[in-house]
């Protein structure tokens, strides 16, 4: 099965190349690598220009917002899972590998916590989300509305099971 990761920039000229690094290091074998530069000011295009070769890069010429970023990345992946990666993360080499070997054939999304860092890549108390749920959350969604999941980093989808939901509102 095909994996896109969609890395998602705006003006982070500081972290891009260490998030693209991360994505293209991973150990799980069909892959490939989305770069969405949502109308950067900085010198990110500079940065992302090195990985050309090995990246997918969609250029936005304004910055149109996250959302539309999302839309974006998810009309440039062919993947069967996708990744969305905020340029200011990093994935561990086996990030992929694990979450599809913990995939079924029923499952849409594997989460996973982020290690908190700070800006030079040291450690920092803490992960997100800190609650971690298994199993099907629709119970926790029914219950309180919402359940404790990470960010936009910390999931591997099913395209098929997000496919719907597209292309989300860009606001």
């Amino acid at each position: 099965m095909l994996v896109t990761i969609v890395v998602l920039n705006y003006n982070y000229e500081k972290f891009v190349g260490e998030a693209i690094d991360s994505a293209l290091a991973q150990t799980y074998p069909t892959l490939e690598v989305v770069v969405v530069d949502n109308g950067s000011t900085d010198r990110s295009l500079a940065v992302i220009a090195r990985f050309a070769e090995r990246v997918r890069v969609v250029r936005v010429p304004t910055n149109i917002g996250q959302g539309q970023g999302y839309n974006r990345g998810f009309e440039a992946a062919r993947g069967d899972w996708i990744v969305w990666l905020d340029a200011d993360d990093v994935l561990d080499a086996d990030a992929i590998s694990t979450c599809i070997e913990l995939a079924k054939a029923t499952t849409a999304k594997v989460q996973f916590p982020l290690r908190c860092i700070d800006q030079d890549g040291r450690p920092l108390p803490g992960t997100v989300p800190y609650l971690r749920h298994q199993g099907d959350v629709l119970p926790l969604i029914r219950l309180f509305g919402h359940y404790g999941g990470p960010p936009g980093s910390g999931n591997l989808y099913r395209r098929s099971a997000i496919q719907p939901y597209f292309p989300v509102d860009p606001g």
